[in-house]
């Protein structure tokens, strides 16, 4: 999410409950957002608050967070590759 854009915590637990269907603890994304920004994934920064309410932290994605995101992707659809042998091969034998 934060490689399409910038956002702040209500605005991720919101896309993952909206996007992936995940419900989260606002705790729980906010403390994974502190881990990530401590280990150079994400930073972020304070937006200036507006006439409606106060401000927010905006968090947006590392040259560092780019290059881990790809390799998960990577890692992961090796990992789908090697789920569709195993069904492919379990749905053939089971017809048999």
């Amino acid at each position: 999410m934060l490689k399409r854009s910038h956002l702040h915590g209500y605005e991720i637990v919101k896309e993952l409950r909206d996007e992936f269907g995940i419900a989260c603890e606002h705790a729980n994304v906010y403390r994974s957002l502190r881990q990530l920004e401590a280990g150079g994934y994400i930073r972020s920064h304070w937006s200036a608050a507006d006439d409606v309410g106060p401000a927010t932290r905006i968090y947006e994605l590392t040259d560092a967070g780019d290059g881990a995101l790809r390799e998960w992707s990577d890692a992961l659809g090796e990992y789908r590759a090697s789920l569709e042998k195993f069904f492919h091969m379990y749905h053939r034998l089971s017809a048999q």
